[in-house]
């Protein structure tokens, strides 16, 4: 707990990933308020044992096809239980900036 009495967001996710559930971070790429340096900061804190694995894993590129025509295109690094999802284009709010890419991630997080 910090001086406040809250818990940190890092020991409760901690937690669920020693027990196995998964746990799915998605940052979009010009994202101003929660930027991927921010995201991977706060990520950096996890105390749980496949962190650092986690951390040295390639980032596997994906691309989806809109109604256009046009490729969106994102990167997913994953180790067990833990998936981060970089999202190109989009921002803040990435359903509304990559809808495309925000289906995907959606659709891949439930088939698991």
């Amino acid at each position: 707990m910090d001086r406040y009495g809250s818990v940190r967001l890092t020991v409760i996710i901690d937690n669920l990933l020693t027990r196995g559930v998964n746990v799915n971070v998605y940052v979009g790429q010009l994202d101003l308020i929660c930027d991927v340096l921010g995201t991977e900061m706060w990520m950096d804190r996890l105390k749980w044992t496949g962190y650092s694995t986690f951390k040295n894993s390639p980032r596997n590129s994906y691309s989806v096809q809109n109604l256009d025509g046009n490729y969106v295109d994102g990167y997913v690094k994953s180790y067990k239980n833990l998936q981060m999802w970089y999202i190109l284009r989009g921002g803040h709010m990435v359903a509304h900036d990559s809808p495309w890419a925000a289906l995907h991630v959606l659709q891949s997080i439930l088939k698991k």
